[in-house]
Formats: structure tokens, C-alpha cells, sequence
């Protein structure tokens, strides 16, 4: 479990400086409204993607069980891909009028959806069967997006929709990629009796969805009602980068799930938390002091969301944590396996439980966001400071939603938090994070991308450096894990 994990790690963590490389390309070529545009357009792709969890929720779970469920969960997608796809096309119109953008940008995104359904299903495949390879179609996607971006930039443009068409084609070989790796777990055929197993009880997964995706990325419909600009969304949007490379150590804990579906106890979440922290902890700490640079290198006009890149590191390493608290609680319950279970049992289990407190927190959120947006814009601030505001807001509302989940996990699954070797890998990131506050000066803000980048990536190669000698001097745990990639990669 732990090699599994630290492997999809090591792909995810190559996939996300790709992705980098991307958004890189991307912010620097696409003028601020266009990438605020760009913001908008990828989260109203994720609401109509959202559905496809009443499929892949089960997909994983049966699959980890050895149920063949594969072919019924990828056919069942295309489905609803098709109807998600229609909905989308029909609400564009009124999308891209209240953002002020064009319609044709909107238009264009729609084949990203059945893609994204497509992706979503093998990824929950892979989840049940092997964690790993979904990292492997997301280091296929991000890789191929930075080639592609290059290319169809030269050929059409630096436009929003060479962007569009880029991430399209990524996801096609993304798709290619996942089947590729998964074709010894694509077992079964059409399944009638399970699918109509999971359609009835399709409103667990639909409802844990809408809370827990659906309902809080609602914040920029609200952002966008109630400014009618995607300024705000841009610079949100630029310090989110962040998100994605905290949370890249989430992918250590991939293993869990399955793990604890397959009987697994406190020890294997004691050891996830462990591994997990011993990344996510420097991570999110040397990110919070590059913050800066890594911001200039996408695009200099948006350095100055500093402020709000901060906030949402912070957020990410709490959800990071967060999605392992999801996995001991939804992890260890089994009521779908009982064929007598009937709407009260479900209700009454921590497949509804779960979603619920998601979304009366979901709810909260969105109320305090409008309410602390309203005085933020009768006050005439910068978008910059509107969208730190955003960031603050959600990472408030965070806290008692993680701290409730904390209590429910430990009642499911009774796991020992590893106190020391955390206080070791805080000790560490706390003398990375002083070696890099007095390097990170000498950097050059110059407008060469070339050169800038160069000394950002000597700065964080530092960093890692510093971090990883202390470890692998006083964490016997740590030289361990050097020892078994060593042993597992060497000829």
C-alpha cells in the first residue's frame, strides 16, 4: 500500500510541473479577462460533471471488492455524459452573457465534458484495482497538454481557444493512456442487474456530489452574479495554481480507500497519515515562502495575489488531511453489500451522514461568501484583495467542517495520529522554510522567464535538498522508504 501510493506520488508530482508548464503558457499569453473566462468555464464544466459520481462513487467500491462492474460503469457514463453535454450547451448562452465573454468559447469546452466522464470512470477503476495508474493518465494528460499548448498556440493563435482545444486533445490521450493500463481490469460485460442496483440507490453519490463538489464551487457563480466580471475569478484562479501543487501529495494517500473497503485497520490510517504528512508538510510550507515567485512566473500582473496564494495553501493542506478523514469514514462502511438494505438503512449510515454535514457546511459557506462579498464591493477594493477575501472565507468555513470529520473518523476507524514523526517533519520544513526566506531575496524579477525561472527552480531545489538531508539523518522511517525505492527500482 505504501509503494503504491508513493509511486502515484512521484507521477503526480512530475504531472503537476508539467501542469505548471501549462498554466505557465497559458497566464502569459491569455489576457486577464480571457483567463478569468477560462476560470468560469472549467467550473461550470465541473457541474456538469458532477453526475458522474453516481456511477464511479460505486465503481470504486464494487471494484475493490472484485465485483466486474467496469464495463457497466464506463457505458453507464457515456450515457449520462450525453445529457450532461446537452444541459451544459443549452445554459452557455446565459453563462457567457453574464460573464461578458464570448459564446463561442463556451461552445467550444462542451466535448470536454464527455471526455471528463469518460476519465472520471477508468480513474474510479483504477482506484478499486490499482491507485497508481490514475496518476498515470493525469501525467499523460499534463504532459501532452504542455506540447499541445505550444503547437496549436503557433498554429491558431494565443488564444482561449487554442487552450480549449489543448486540454481537449489531453484528455483524449489521458483516456488512451488509462485504458492502456487498465485493460487486464476491464472485466464483465453489461451488467443490467447491477446497474439498475446502482440507479436505485444513484441518489447516495448524487447527493454526496452535489454537496461536496457541486454546492461549493457554486462561489464563483456567486462571484460572477453578483460583479459580472471574471476579473476576480483571474486572480483566484492564478493563486488556486497553489491548490493543485499542495494537494498533489493527496495522491500518497490513494491507497487508503480501497485499503479500508478491503478490510484494513487503524495501523494502515496510521501509516497514510504518516507518509502523507512527511510530504504534504514541506510542501505546503515551502510553497507558502515561493508563493511570490511562483505567482511572477506565471504572469508578474499576478504577483500581487500573494496574499490570497497564501490562504489557499493553507486551505489545501487541510484538505489534504480532509480527504484522508473521507476515506476512514466512507471506508469503512458496507451497507450496499447488504441486498436487504432499504432507504431508512442507507439514511442511517455514513454514506448519507457524510454528504450531509458536507453540504450544511457547503450551505454556511456560500451564505458567508455572498454576505462578505457584498461589503468587500461596496467598498470598491481591488479585485485582488475581493478575491483574498474569497480565499479567507472558504478557508474559515473549512475548519469545523474538518474538525467535525476528525471526530467521526476516529470513531470509525480508532487510529493513532503519529505525533513525533510530524513534529520531525515540521522541525525540518522550519529550517527549509528560514534557509529559503533568506535565498529567496537574491532572485531577479526580471521580465526573462528564462532567467527567473532558473532561479526560482535553484531556490526550490534548495529547498528539497535541505528538507530530505535532515530527514534521512534523524527519521529512521524515512531512510526505510529510501531503502524499499531503491530496492524496488533498481535492475
Amino acid at each position: 500500500m505504501r509503494y503504491a501510493g508513493l509511486l502515484g506520488f512521484i507521477v503526480r508530482i512530475v504531472s503537476i510541473f508539467t501542469g505548471f508548464l501549462f498554466i505557465i503558457i497559458v497566464t502569459r499569453r491569455l489576457p486577464e479577462a480571457d483567463f478569468g473566462t477560462w476560470v468560469w468555464i472549467a467550473r461550470l464544466i465541473g457541474y456538469a460533471v458532477f453526475p458522474t459520481v453516481a456511477i464511479s462513487f460505486w465503481a470504486t467500491r464494487y471494484v475493490a471488492r472484485d465485483f466486474k462492474a467496469a464495463k457497466t460503469s464506463i457505458l453507464m457514463a457515456l450515457l449520462v455524459s450525453a445529457a450532461a453535454t446537452l444541459i451544459y450547451l443549452a445554459i452557455s448562452p446565459l453563462a457567457a452573457s453574464a460573464s461578458n465573454a464570448p459564446l463561442i468559447f463556451f461552445l467550444l469546452a462542451a466535448i470536454q465534458i464527455p471526455f471528463a466522464y469518460i476519465i472520471e470512470n477508468l480513474s474510479a477503476i483504477a482506484n478499486g484495482t490499482r491507485p497508481e495508474i490514475t496518476s498515470y493518465g493525469t501525467l499523460a494528460y499534463e504532459a501532452v497538454k504542455v506540447v499541445l499548448a505550444f503547437l496549436i498556440m503557433a498554429i491558431l493563435g494565443r488564444t482561449l481557444t487554442s487552450a480549449i482545444i489543448a486540454v481537449a486533445a489531453s484528455q483524449f490521450i489521458s483516456i488512451l493512456v488509462l485504458l492502456w493500463f487498465l485493460k487486464g481490469h476491464l472485466l464483465g460485460g453489461f451488467d443490467k442487474q447491477l446497474a439498475w442496483r446502482w440507479l436505485r440507490v444513484a441518489w447516495i453519490p448524487l447527493y454526496s456530489g452535489f454537496s461536496s463538489i457541486f454546492i461549493p464551487t457554486l462561489d464563483a457563480s456567486i462571484i460572477i452574479g453578483l460583479t459580472g466580471s471574471s476579473l476576480i475569478l483571474a486572480n483566484y484562479g492564478a493563486a488556486y495554481v497553489m491548490f493543485s501543487i499542495v494537494t498533489s501529495s493527496a495522491a500518497l494517500a490513494s491507497a487508503l480507500y480501497p485499503r479500508l473497503l478491503q478490510g484494513g485497520d487503524h495501523k494502515d490510517v496510521t501509516s497514510i497519515i504518516n507518509l502523507t504528512t512527511l510530504f504534504a508538510i514541506p510542501v505546503a510550507a515551502g510553497m507558502f515562502i515561493i508563493a511570490r515567485p511562483a505567482l511572477y512566473l506565471l504572469n508578474p500582473i499576478y504577483a500581487d495575489a500573494i496574499s490570497v496564494a497564501r490562504i489557499i495553501i493553507l486551505y489545501a493542506f487541510i484538505a489534504v488531511l480532509n480527504m484522508i478523514l473521507d476515506f476512514c469514514i466512507l471506508g469503512t462502511e458496507k451497507v450496499e453489500l447488504n441486498d436487504d438494505s432499504n432507504l431508512k438503512d442507507f439514511v442511517k449510515s455514513k454514506l448519507f451522514l457524510l454528504p450531509t454535514i458536507n453540504l450544511i457546511c457547503g450551505i454556511i459557506y456560500l451564505v458567508a461568501l455572498t454576505i462578505v462579498m457584498r461589503i468587500t464591493l461596496s467598498m470598491n477594493l481591488s479585485p485582488v484583495d475581493n478575491a483574498y477575501y474569497w480565499a479567507l472565507t472558504q478557508l474559515i468555513a473549512l475548519l469545523p467542517l474538518f474538525t467535525l470529520k476528525a471526530i467521526l473518523a476516529k470513531k470509525a476507524v480508532n487510529f493513532k495520529v503519529p505525533w513525533r514523526p510530524i513534529a520531525l517533519y515540521l522541525t525540518a520544513s522550519a529550517v527549509m522554510v528560514v534557509v529559503l526566506q533568506l535565498l529567496k531575496f537574491d532572485i531577479p524579477y526580471t521580465p526573462n522567464i528564462y532567467i527567473f525561472a532558473y532561479q526560482a527552480l535553484k531556490l526550490a531545489t534548495t529547498g528539497i535538498i535541505i528538507y530530505f538531508t535532515i530527514l534521512y539523518t534523524f527519521d529512521h522511517y524515512f531512510r526505510d522508504l529510501v531503502k524499499t525505492i531503491w530496492s524496488n527500482f533498481r535492475p
